[in-house]
């Protein structure tokens, strides 16, 4: 049985308020879909650099904070 996929549009802002206020918008609607690779906790933000430069993150690395 064939799989569909599903259609994405990329969204690139500026930092303007208007940009920001705009992706907000997506966002409060649901519509605003990031992909996370992988998550550190803040302590082991050296370890979140080091991923980023060697390239292994597949999505966006996130930043905890307790």
């Amino acid at each position: 049985m064939p799989r569909t996929v599903a259609e994405y549009q990329m969204v690139f802002v500026r930092r303007e308020q208007a940009d920001l206020v705009a992706l907000g918008d997506l966002a409060d609607a649901g519509k605003l879909i990031v992909r996370v690779g992988r998550s550190f906790p803040l302590e082991q933000a050296a370890d979140a650099q080091r991923t980023l430069r060697e390239g292994n993150a597949n999505g966006k690395v996130v930043l905890e904070i307790a």
